[in-house]
Order: structure tokens, then C-alpha cells, then sequence
């Protein structure tokens, strides 16, 4: 069947092999048994090997811009799917000599782990990628609503952590020019602070997100959720319960992209909020609330429109 063809695309075909031959270059300082980067002009690129045996690619640039092999030959290559098939059973028919030692998979969920790791992490105080790049205000970061909610690693990337029922359970890592997610980690539900009074919920893709909205829209009545994307069974429930949580009459409001990801989260979450009442919130003119922040700090500012505060 066509669909196991591609399944074997993504499993059989080393996807560092292939982008060795259209012209991507190893990046020795930055590359392990799990991982591979790779640079082509001024594209770079991290490839690894889920568990369910995937080769995947993510790029540094562009944290949309990521998938298997399938997307790496349509975005890179510029080829519709049918033109990709045929460029990969090309590929595949051919005999050819490793460049690389193989990729090894990255291993099941490990909380142990995670939580030993995510206990070495220090609380946020400040931080220059969040304050400076991200122009999120420092009186944001430090304040009761995300207190404990962000921290620091001993490579200094900020940590978002994220929970399940159980605890700990993996966190998001980002920094100047890195995006990453705990090694053994899974993804839940990184949660702000919840405080009496709190009547708005708001659940983004990313927590950089959840940060942007809070410096543009301060309220002491809004707590904070979010999923670092794709969102799974779990993260549906999880997202349900934080629903759950809120007092009566509270209102859901989603702040996803402004894309085709975001609009199939909303029609998830909606269904996670039951009855309460639920809205999408989006800047015009950007991509999501951080740009939006971004632009009030340089002379794009004039050309963005704010909707009304929560």
C-alpha cells in the first residue's frame, strides 16, 4: 500500500545519509549518538530517531519547520508528493556506502530521569534571551503568577516544566537560537500559577506565548496553559482538567497560531472546555503575541493592531 511505502521512508532511509547528498555538511561541535546537526548555507538542522523509528529533522530557524524525511524533500526540494515517492524509491534502490555511524533511537519515556534532571535547575531571576530577544519584561518573569513556573539549567537555557497527574514529567528548553524538549521527557501541560479569583483561562501552543500575552494584557484574574505543540491524547485530558479546575462561568480562551496547526487545536479545545465559554484571541498583522510584543519595541508597532484586554 502507498501508505507503507512512505512508513518505510521515514524508518528505512538514514534522513542525515540523504541530506549528506543534497548538501548538508555535519556540524562536528554539535552531535551525539542520538543526534546529528547539519548545516547547509545558512539552514541548520537537527535530525534524530524517534522511538517509533522515524528519522525527523527540526529546524534551528524555524521552529514550524520540522517532520521526516517526506517533509524534509518537499520543503527542501521543492517536489509535490508524488515527486517525492519517486525521488525516494530512487534513493532507496540505490547501493550505497554509509557516511555516518547510525543514529541510534531515542529511548521511552524515563520520569526518574527527568525529574533528577529538571531538580538540578535553578529558578529564574532574570535571563537575556527571555528579556532582551523575547522582550518579555522582568517584572513578568518574577511575578507571583509564574513564580516556580520558570527556571534556568546548567547550560543556561530557560526550562518550561511540564506536569502530568503524576508530576514532573518533562520540560521544555529554549535559548537564543536552541529549541529543545527534555531527553526521556514527555509532554504534558506547562501550567502558571493558579490564584483565588482567577476567571480566565488561556492555553497557547508554546509558554513564550503564555509570557508575551500576560506582558500585553496584565490581569489578575488569568492563569495560563500550554502544550509546546501537537497535542496528544494526553495533553487533551490534561488541557480538560485545567478546565475542570476553574470556578464557574470562567471564560476559555485559546491564543494558538494564527495557521493551519493552530485552527485543528481549536477545534480541540473547545471540547475540552465543555460548557464554558471559549474564544480565540490573535493579534493582527503577526504570526503570534510574541511578535506582537516584539513590534511594540521597534517602529513596526504602529502597524499592529491590539484587540481589547481580557
Amino acid at each position: 500500500m502507498a501508505d507503507d511505502e512512505l512508513e518505510r521512508f521515514k524508518s528505512d532511509i538514514a534522513l542525515h545519509e540523504y541530506a549528506a547528498h543534497v548538501g548538508y555538511e555535519l556540524d562536528k561541535a554539535e552531535n551525539g549518538r542520538r543526534e546529528m546537526v547539519m548545516r547547509h548555507g545558512s539552514d541548520k538542522i537537527s535530525i534524530r530517531k524517534d522511538a517509533d523509528g522515524h528519522y525527523v529533522f527540526y529546524s534551528f530557524r524555524d521552529a514550524s519547520d520540522h517532520g521526516t524525511i517526506i517533509d524534509f524533500v518537499m520543503s527542501r526540494q521543492s517536489k509535490n508528493m508524488g515527486e517525492t515517492r519517486k525521488v525516494l524509491r530512487l534513493w532507496s534502490g540505490t547501493d550505497r556506502l554509509p557516511l555516518y555511524e547510525p543514529l541510534e533511537a531515542a529511548p521511552k519515556f524515563d520520569r526518574d530521569l527527568v525529574q533528577a534532571e529538571f531538580a538540578k535547575a535553578k529558578p529564574l531571576g532574570w535571563h537575556d534571551y527571555l528579556e532582551n530577544e523575547r522582550k518579555i519584561p522582568r517584572s513578568v518573569l518574577t511575578s507571583t503568577r509564574f513564580k516556580g513556573c520558570l527556571r534556568v539549567d546548567r547550560r543556561g537555557n530557560v526550562i518550561f516544566p511540564h506536569a502530568d497527574a503524576e508530576g514532573i514529567c518533562g520540560f521544555e528548553k529554549r535559548n537564543r537560537g536552541f529549541k529543545g524538549f527534555a531527553d526521556l521527557g514527555q509532554k504534558a501541560l506547562w501550567r502558571s500559577v493558579g490564584l483565588g479569583g482567577d476567571s480566565v483561562l488561556v492555553i497557547a501552543e508554546g509558554t513564550i506565548d503564555c509570557l508575551s500575552h500576560a506582558a500585553l494584557f496584565p490581569s489578575a484574574a488569568t492563569r495560563y496553559a500550554s502544550f509546546a505543540g501537537g497535542l496528544s491524547e494526553l495533553q487533551e485530558a490534561l488541557i480538560a482538567e485545567e478546565c475542570r479546575r476553574m470556578p464557574p462561568g470562567s471564560e476559555i480562551v485559546s491564543i494558538t497560531h494564527p495557521d493551519a496547526e493552530g485552527e485543528r487545536y481549536n477545534e480541540v479545545i473547545p471540547l475540552a472546555a465543555g460548557s464554558l465559554p471559549f474564544r480565540v484571541h490573535r493579534p493582527d498583522g503577526v504570526k503570534d503575541w510574541n511578535d506582537a510584543l516584539r513590534a511594540r519595541h521597534g517602529p513596526a508597532s504602529e502597524a499592529i493592531s491590539f484587540p481589547a484586554v481580557l
